[in-house]
């Protein structure tokens, strides 16, 4: 073998082996956990409401019949539902579905019961889900 290509081997090593072990990941901060005073004083601001946790989160009852709201135009199909606001559909019109048993359909980009789309709001390190809240369209 040939000096230089034993050479090369060994420097390939060094490049793939050294690094990660030079390479030291930073501590984590420990979380940090908020004190409230016994007593207020009058310059302190006044604690925030304590968070509702997803175990917590009181059921939601739907007021009324999931719809669907339909936003088209020549190129595509997008339904919308009213309850969680949710993409429930996407077609485009100008392609075929390539599915054996979906040979004439347009192409359906989002699977019905899919949560692709499903719509939620962070607040710290909670998430409240819009999945059982009413939405209703507006032009």
């Amino acid at each position: 073998m040939d000096r230089r290509f034993v050479l090369a081997i060994v420097l390939m090593m060094v490049v793939f082996i050294v690094p990660p072990m030079l390479m030291k990941r930073s501590p984590k901060a420990p979380a940090r956990t908020a004190v409230q005073p016994s007593s207020p004083s009058p310059s302190a601001a006044p604690a925030p409401p304590p968070s509702i946790g997803p175990a917590e989160a009181p059921a939601r009852v739907a007021a009324g019949p999931e719809d669907t709201v339909v936003v088209r135009s020549d190129l595509y199909r997008y339904g919308f539902s009213t309850r969680g606001g949710r993409l429930i559909s996407a077609e485009f019109s100008g392609y075929r579905s390539m599915r054996r048993d979906e040979k004439e359909a347009t192409v359906q980009i989002v699977a019905p019961a899919s949560q692709f789309q499903a719509l939620g709001l962070l607040l710290g390190t909670d998430t409240v889900a819009f999945r059982d809240l009413d939405f209703r369209a507006s032009a």
